[in-house]
């Protein structure tokens, strides 16, 4: 016969011995994950720059990227006909901000001098993230389809100027594939070398079908007398891949600086008042800890200076609950690379070591229970099924310490006992505890209709409530007076910590919902159980505090706790009480 826990604690002790951890070998003393697991990443970790650094004329072999010149009375498209290719001189000029341009002119009457720039963005992802990212994308229409999806942001910096008979003027256009168009161009006046930035989030209309995109330089048209120049000294282009679509070596974070102070930041818990020794392989960039309390305010900063092996000893406030590190490059423009970070217990830094993993596994011949399989759903149900079990416990022993006191402030109030049948007593703190005193309910009361005025069971004993929501217990085969009644105290139902319920908006701009009592904090979502949505940047609900409204900007409150009640305003983005929705709320004592 199959073993049957009684006890909450036994069930699920019984329940988690179905499985057992087995750990990696790794070491256990290092407290930070990969940067590849739950680290904010910022952007620019996601950036690698194009250019023609190292290209050779002719050849995709050591650069994949391809640059070409020509003259005409209309821009050219990048399929249309070119005079030629860059030559390696003139890759050379342009692939170093150095003030030596690869310049193009032409005197033809009305002919426009004009440059191409383009990119292959699978080359691009294939030697710097390597052909893996692309998963089941081989060929390439489906690279193409999988960049447009996987590239957020491309940039492109022009550094050059042009001259025509009109002045100085050169422009930067970007390639749309779609309308087969140059557009958004944009222009600058000077007579020396200017940077001229373009930026495109929509790959959908840059990326062409052979997964390249296309950028060009060129002048105003000459009249047959002034020529019609382009002068490029140096271009490059950021390729900024969406968050989650390449791989981060474990231990590894490249960031890619575009401008000063920029960082990635992970949280991890920490106890307080507690020593901690970080530790990290760091090129010129910096690493910040900063503790946070339990209401997210920041605390005094531990600044780990740029070192090429930066150690750091720090003790946690007393309040601290977590730390945030913030990887940075500070000052520093350009590639950095943070390597092997370790945050341990402990006043010294021992040798790095990767976070400890485990491998779970079913235990079989354990219970009798076996077979249950191991997967996503069961292990949560564990996970659930304990904390469950240890709230429900908690309220018990919390309800127990209050409905089964020996001392009552109210002599008239009515303490809950129950004798060797289960069956519950109420009885007079005031009086002598003798069996006329006390008043039993049957288990077969009839909970489906306990205002009913019959029961099969005559003896049963019908729970009904009187104005004031005080339990009522009568004999449904006896008249119901006042003298068969036993009411019982609302001490056991004031000791519920909480209290919920729901409101209908109405659209009103400012609205108080009226409560049983002043909660100290307060739980609200809509019916379909959103509180916040990123695409209309709606607050429906979310979690306000005694002195810490719920709010929808820097400076506005969508609820705020009052006095037995907390107010709602229906106004932008807050969306509390938008009309005919349906909101659901728990307060907390």
């Amino acid at each position: 016969m199959a073993y049957t826990p009684t006890s909450w604690k036994d069930r699920a002790v019984q329940y988690a011995k179905r499985y057992f951890l087995r750990d990696n070998g790794g070491s256990d003393k290092n407290l930070l994950p990969p940067f590849n697991e739950g680290w904010t990443l910022h952007e620019n970790t996601r950036m690698k720059q194009g250019n023609y650094v190292g290209k050779v004329s002719g050849s995709t072999t050591a650069n994949p990227h391809i640059s070409k010149n020509t003259a005409a009375a209309a821009l050219t498209s990048p399929g249309g006909s070119w005079f030629a290719e860059e030559t390696d001189p003139q890759y050379s000029n342009m692939s170093t901000l150095n003030a030596t341009s690869t310049t193009h002119a032409n005197t033809t009457n009305t002919y426009i001098m004009q440059n191409l720039y383009s990119f292959d963005l699978i080359e691009h992802v294939l030697r710097n993230y390597g052909s893996s990212v692309f998963g089941v994308a081989v060929t390439t229409p489906e690279r193409v389809a999988w960049l447009k999806l996987n590239v957020a942001k491309l940039i492109v910096n022009w550094h050059g100027y042009g001259s025509s008979p009109s002045g100085n003027k050169a422009y930067l256009g970007l390639w749309n594939a779609s309308s087969s168009l140059y557009d958004g161009t944009l222009n600058h006046t000077n007579g020396t070398v200017t940077k001229i930035t373009q930026t495109s989030s929509n790959m959908s209309l840059r990326i062409d079908t052979n997964g390249f995109v296309h950028f060009i330089a060129y002048a105003d048209a000459s009249n047959g007398t002034t020529a019609s120049t382009i002068n490029t000294d140096f271009i490059e282009l950021e390729v900024y891949m969406a968050a989650g679509s390449i791989p981060q070596a474990d231990y590894t974070l490249t960031l890619n600086a575009t401008a000063t102070f920029q960082n990635t930041t992970y949280d991890v818990e920490c106890l307080p008042s507690a020593t901690y020794t970080f530790s990290i392989l760091a090129g010129s960039g910096s690493t910040q800890i900063t503790p946070y309390d339990s209401l997210g305010n920041a605390l005094t900063s531990v600044k780990l200076l740029s070192d090429p092996s930066t150690t750091k000893t720090f003790t946690t406030p007393s309040n601290a609950v977590k730390l945030r590190m913030y990887m940075s490059n500070n000052t520093t423009i350009g590639t950095l690379a943070f390597t092997n970070p370790q945050l341990e217990l402990g006043s010294s830094a021992t040798a790095f070591a990767p976070m400890k993993t485990y491998d779970v596994t079913q235990a079989p011949g354990i219970v009798t229970q076996a077979g249950t399989p191991l997967n996503a759903a069961n292990l949560n149900t564990l996970e659930t099924g304990l904390q469950t079990a240890a709230s429900t416990m908690d309220t018990h022993i919390a309800l127990q310490t209050t409905v089964h006191g020996s001392t009552s402030a109210a002599t008239a109030s009515k303490l809950v006992h129950r004798d060797a049948n289960g069956r519950a007593q109420f009885v007079d703190p005031s009086a002598n505890q003798d069996a006329a005193t006390k008043i039993y309910v049957d288990t077969h009361a009839n909970l489906t209709n306990p205002h009913s005025a019959t029961s099969a069971n005559t003896a049963s004993r019908l729970v009904l409530r009187d104005a004031s929501a005080r339990a009522q217990f009568a004999d449904p085969s006896a008249a119901q007076d006042a003298s068969t009644k036993a009411y019982t105290d609302a001490t056991a139902e004031a000791a519920r910590p909480y209290a919920s319920g729901t409101y209908t908006g109405d659209a009103s701009s400012s609205r108080d919902i009226s409560l049983p009592f002043t909660p100290s904090a307060v739980i609200l979502t809509s019916k379909l159980g959103q509180m916040y949505n990123d695409t209309d940047g709606g607050v429906r609900g979310g979690i306000a505090l005694t002195g810490l409204p719920l709010m929808y900007g820097a400076s506005s409150n969508s609820l705020v706790i009052g006095t037995n009640k907390f107010t709602l305003t229906y106004t932008g983005n807050s969306l509390v009480n938008v009309s005919g929705t349906v909101y659901y709320y728990i307060i907390f004592k």
